[in-house]
């Protein structure tokens, strides 16, 4: 019993003093987020799929923009190496009540 509750304590302190380290290094600024959606085909996308893509994503107000899809809400659509297809909101700060088509795919777009 005597070892338990010195392993407790130990484990505590040690929490303790972790816990007092992350919050001295963590910066104090507004925190901030984002949605990341990931859509896993069935089936590996050929080039005809991809093509198909390229032309509906801009139907949806998606432009092409280096290796992605990018649109005037500042979100993107990007493809992964494995297959996935990514849908992605740009960093939004807590609080941020003016953003709130994120969940939309059409953005606005008919």
């Amino acid at each position: 019993m005597i070892n338990k509750n010195k392993n407790d304590n130990l484990t505590k302190t040690f929490s303790n003093q972790l816990l007092d380290i992350i919050r001295k290094k963590t910066i104090k600024s507004p925190r901030s987020y984002s949605f990341e959606y990931e859509f896993l085909p069935a089936a590996l996308l050929s080039l005809r799929h991809m093509e198909k893509l390229s032309e509906f994503l801009p139907t949806r107000g998606f432009m092409p923009h280096d290796e992605c899809f990018t649109s005037s809400f500042g979100m993107y659509v990007t493809f992964e190496p494995g297959g996935q297809i990514e849908y992605c909101s740009p960093p939004l700060l807590g609080g941020d009540d003016e953003r709130d088509s994120f969940n939309s795919f059409s953005c606005g777009y008919p």
